[in-house]
């Protein structure tokens, strides 16, 4: 019962935060005219309390504005050894792991520090498209699934593994 008055027609996949906060990735797309978006891409965080009232729900939709008008194919979370929250997004560029800093004003706003944990998309030589998935395993490793390319897995600290143990192209 979660509903936005904002013009994000394609959304892709959904992840909740340890708030309760629902995060949605977003596939962008045109009118068939290519003359207006039709879908922005990116991604949205809603601030939901009671799922029966959508009135009370709290749309954030300036998040990473940097990813309007891209593909999101892909979202998750995981936490690392300190308990951060690491928002993980797959888009055309490859992946990249956002460590999530969420705080709250003194009037109840929230407030999120998006920080990269690295500089470069993981994986930036690879396709990415619908179908193309990012999932967390119980250790908060990310395993990467692509329709052409394989399996890639990123350790819970943000590394690769070595020798590309990590790489699965069978």
């Amino acid at each position: 019962h979660i509903h936005s008055d904002d013009v994000a027609y394609i959304p892709q996949e959904i992840t909740f935060d340890t708030n309760n906060n629902l995060w949605i990735s977003y596939q962008f797309s045109q009118t068939m005219d290519n003359m207006n978006d039709y879908s922005p891409g990116g991604i949205r965080m809603v601030e939901y309390h009671n799922l029966r009232n959508q009135s009370d729900d709290i749309w954030h939709n300036s998040f990473l504005d940097e990813l309007n008008g891209q593909n999101v194919w892909s979202i998750a979370l995981s936490k690392d050894k300190y308990k951060n929250q690491i928002l993980w997004l797959m888009t055309d560029y490859g992946i990249m792991g956002y460590i999530l800093n969420e705080s709250y004003t003194h009037s109840g706003n929230i407030m999120v520090d998006f920080t990269p944990i690295e500089d470069e998309y993981y994986f930036g030589n690879l396709s990415y498209q619908a179908g193309c998935k990012l999932r967390v395993d119980n250790q908060n490793n990310i395993w990467i699934t692509t329709k052409t390319d394989g399996l890639r897995i990123i350790q819970n600290n943000g590394q690769l593994l070595d020798n590309n143990l990590g790489v699965v192209t069978v």
